[in-house]
């Protein structure tokens, strides 16, 4: 069964956290997945350059490199990051940004969501028919 978190926790009427943040609320376990990676619109911390090009080349790319670019990402606008496990041909975690409003994750991992439910304050559980 798989589960859907909404959060869409603002300041100063933008989302107060990005990307980065909630790789590292995964921690290991996002380090240690492969990550499929969709990525529109993004807005690269002050000073980065070529971001646009290391977005696209990936692909399909581990946690490890992920968490880097992330960490020069200011914001993902829009974006799918998929996470797989080792062997596995289904991601067991969906982070999915929408247009700077809110970022859904989904996960087949309660343990996961209810991990990250207490870090934010605007929160929704989305029910979803499979």
């Amino acid at each position: 069964m798989t589960a859907t978190l909404r959060i869409s926790d603002l300041a100063e009427g933008i989302l107060a956290f990005g990307l980065a943040d909630l790789l590292e609320i995964l921690g290991e376990a996002a380090v240690k997945s492969t990550w499929r990676c969709e990525v529109g619109e993004f807005v690269p911390k002050p000073g980065v350059k070529y971001l646009r090009e290391a977005w696209d080349a990936m692909a399909v790319v581990d946690g490890a490199i992920l968490f880097q670019v992330a960490a020069n990402t200011l914001q993902v606008c829009s974006g799918r990051f998929e996470a797989f496990a080792t062997g596995s041909p289904h991601p067991w975690l969906t982070l999915e940004a929408f247009e700077s409003t809110w970022w859904e994750i989904t996960s087949t991992d309660e343990d996961t969501l209810l991990a990250i439910e207490p870090c934010f304050k605007s929160v929704e559980r989305i029910e979803r028919a499979e």
